[in-house]
């Protein structure tokens, strides 16, 4: 009796309060005004300095163009730079990136030339071995321009802020009520 009595009165109070709850207020992420940000809001991207967080907000100050002031809860991600990629570190990356394609577009070029036994062959009259030969030839040469291009460069390395979003769903059920916290980030 004091079960069915419970039951009813979480059916009742399920009932009287409303469906979904609104999210609560985002807080602030721990970022110090004039840090360099990248901010992404739907689908436009800001990268500038912090001028302002809190109170929901976040105000950015683009390298390129005016103050921008966004609701925290329309930031889909803020990241946090964390420097300049060291130049060994951007050649090797272009160097991996640049042998994995000239490697794979080797492999391609000597299967297409393979001369399948002719007298005429270009290099090798296997196909296995001119697509070994190629993707040795291409992937050097891929490997050494790569490394020659990422040394050039030093992109910027970005570390994701996290901030957490949270929403509570209270759901009649069949027997009684249910409720669900839900967490984004």
């Amino acid at each position: 009796m004091i079960v069915s009595l419970m039951s009813l009165h979480l059916m009742v109070a399920a009932a009287a309060a409303p469906a979904v709850q609104e999210p609560s207020p985002v807080p602030a992420p721990v970022v110090a005004e004039g840090t360099r940000v990248r901010v992404t809001a739907g689908d436009k991207r800001w990268v500038g300095r912090l001028v302002e967080s809190g109170d929901g907000t976040v105000s950015v100050l683009p390298d390129k163009g005016p103050l921008v002031r966004l609701r925290l809860a329309d930031v889909s991600r803020l990241e946090v730079s964390r420097g300049r990629m060291k130049m060994g570190d951007a050649a090797m990356r272009g160097g991996s990136i640049g042998l994995l394609i000239g490697a794979a577009g080797g492999v391609l070029w000597g299967v297409s030339v393979s001369g399948g036994g002719s007298p005429n062959c270009l290099v090798l009259c296997n196909t296995g071995e001119n697509a070994a030969v190629g993707g040795l030839i291409f992937g050097g040469l891929g490997g050494a321009l790569g490394a020659f291009v990422g040394a050039g460069t030093s992109p910027e390395k970005w570390g994701r802020v996290e901030h957490v979003r949270t929403s509570v769903v209270v759901l009649p059920q069949r027997r009684g009520v249910g409720a669900a916290l839900r967490l984004g980030f």
